[in-house]
């Protein structure tokens, strides 16, 4: 191919995308918390722990179902937790070159005020149910019932440590992982570029630096939907934004040179052929 010459700039946005694989969203780190205060208030709306003057004797076998609902939340939350550390774990130890879904751009203001006003409707929803609950407990036994107990306070004391540790949480992870606050850090990437792409390479250099890269150099390399990024190891790599292209042509021509010299090395030595012996003298 003819060497193709690209000038752009990088921004904060790119950054983010760029990022995007060893970022935790903090939209998911609420519905987690979520998930587990629902798990709490649906095992008190099952089995309301209200407080009664005249308490019933305690049943002498209690049936499995009933022994079962106090382990509920934990049983909710260890799931939830669960499946974010496996899905983390395969997501860390995969390179992502290999990666074969696409990943989805940066992260927008807009998906997590979403799974926010998603987490607050589902905590809303069980606690509603769960101070129902508590009514037709008391309603049902009557004069036998504590007239001093609110439902509504017991099951906002309930859940408001948890609601509130795991609120400012999620604000300050999204605090520390605002895409304009890490841009701000990284001073060398607020200048111009200039790439140069070729059959044996490529040159990308700014204001005070030039660097020249054999293919070879990078392991790997994958597509978002706005940057080719170029792997040297699973945690580092380079950008080259999509806009940077003037045709859609050049693009391709980048991406199917990309497949052609940048092979992820294998794990085992490489296998060399064995030069025959000359045989002279005969």
């Amino acid at each position: 191919m003819s060497v193709l010459h690209l000038e752009y700039t990088l921004n904060a946005n790119d950054l983010a995308e760029g990022r995007r694989r060893w970022t935790i969203g903090p939209g998911v780190v609420l519905l987690a918390i979520a998930a587990f205060t629902c798990g709490i208030l649906i095992s008190e709306a099952l089995e309301p722990d209200v407080p009664l003057l005249n308490p019933l004797p305690v049943p002498a076998k209690v049936p499995l179902s009933e022994a079962l609902i106090p382990f509920l939340p934990w049983l909710v939350m260890l799931f939830v937790l669960g499946v974010l550390f496996i899905r983390f774990m395969r997501l860390m130890s995969t390179p992502p070159w290999k990666h074969r879904r696409q990943r989805r751009s940066a992260p927008s203001r807009f998906a997590f005020w979403l799974e926010l006003l998603i987490a607050i409707a589902m905590t809303v929803g069980a606690a509603a149910w769960a101070v129902a609950a508590k009514r037709n407990y008391l309603v049902a036994h009557g004069p036998a019932a504590d007239p001093h107990y609110s439902p509504v306070v017991d099951t906002v004391v309930s859940i408001m440590p948890m609601a509130f540790i795991g609120a400012l949480f999620a604000f300050l992870l999204r605090r520390a992982s605002n895409p304009a606050r890490l841009w701000a850090r990284k001073y060398n990437l607020q200048r111009p570029f200039a790439t140069e792409i070729e059959e044996s390479g490529i040159r990308i250099s700014e204001s005070f630096s030039r660097h020249e890269y054999k293919w070879s150099y990078f392991r790997g390399f994958n597509e978002t939907p706005n940057l080719i990024l170029l792997y040297p190891s699973s945690q580092m790599f380079v950008m080259i934004p999509k806009r940077a292209f003037p045709t859609s042509e050049s693009q391709k021509e980048f991406l199917d040179l990309l497949a052609r010299q940048v092979v992820p090395p294998t794990a085992a030595f490489p296998v060399v052929p064995v030069a025959s012996p000359s045989v002279s003298g005969l």
